[in-house]
């Protein structure tokens, strides 16, 4: 007969065992989420103009984005200067109306879910956060924007024309 068979004592021993063991492993593993209280805020002087903008819900004549996601592309508008349209959302979750001058610019193939950067003048709106001029300006008189793209800058320059 073998002496494999083991006590109560020696099963519950083992037992507690094997819970202290997943416990350790499960603590070391898993990815805390921070609270709201552990989140660190940057001071109103480190804040850059997109998130001032963000934050004070006010205009800022020039802005570089971080990578904002495409969450829907809207109708062109057609009305006056002609524009493209998309809803984008910044990495804090915060929706944005993003428009792109036809009459400066190539159209673009952006589509929901693509990330772009931006850079040009932030508005607020009745309705909410804007970026426009997201393009040289003919006149020279702010600084040139662009729209970044898979790696490419578009609208920095002059059109080419067709």
């Amino acid at each position: 007969m073998s002496n494999n068979v083991m006590t109560p004592k020696q099963k519950i021993i083992n037992l507690i065992s094997l819970v202290l063991l997943i416990l350790v492993f499960w603590n070391f593993f898993k990815s805390k989420a921070p609270t709201v209280a552990e989140v660190e805020t940057k001071p109103a002087s480190e804040l850059t103009a997109f998130e001032k903008g963000l934050d004070c819900k006010c205009d800022q004549s020039f802005v570089i984005t971080p990578a904002l996601k495409v969450i829907k592309k809207l109708k062109d508008d057609n009305q006056g200067i002609r524009h493209q349209k998309w809803l984008v959302q910044s990495p804090a979750g915060q929706i944005i109306l993003f428009v792109h001058n036809l009459e400066l610019c190539q159209p673009l193939d952006i589509e929901k879910n693509d990330m772009v950067q931006l850079a040009g003048e932030f508005k607020w709106t009745d309705k909410g956060a804007l970026i426009h001029w997201a393009h040289f300006d003919p006149k020279k008189k702010r600084p040139d924007g662009y729209v970044e793209f898979k790696r490419r800058k578009y609208c920095s320059t002059v059109k080419a024309s067709n």
